[in-house]
């Protein structure tokens, strides 16, 4: 009869053994689905970051690239600018210099 109930404890213990292992491994299961999930998540929000950021440096090397040629426009605006009233100042003298010229004649 000790013996019965020695190997029906036993048993029981095998099988509470079992369960707990059985528990054990899908809690692992769980948990590894979860850290895949979270990886994936993490991989989308990192690609999402790096798309946004590709996208903003697109849009200010285009926004430096305006800024250049505008800047290149205005300069040479003043550059002809500048021409011009050289132009005319050298003109001005010419014509200072021929009155001269004509008043001491």
């Amino acid at each position: 009869v000790v013996e019965e109930q020695m190997e029906s404890t036993r048993q029981e213990a095998a099988r509470e053994v079992a369960a707990a292992r059985d528990a054990q491994a899908r809690e692992h299961e769980r948990c590894k689905a979860e850290v895949e999930r979270m990886t994936a998540r993490m991989d989308e929000m990192r690609e999402a970051h790096a798309s946004e950021l590709r996208e903003a440096t697109e849009h200010l090397e285009i926004r430096l690239r305006q800024s250049e040629e505008n800047a290149a426009r205005r300069l040479e605006q003043q550059a002809a600018a500048w021409q011009r009233e050289r132009e005319s100042m050298e003109s001005e003298a010419e014509a200072t210099r021929v009155v001269l010229e004509t008043q001491f004649d």
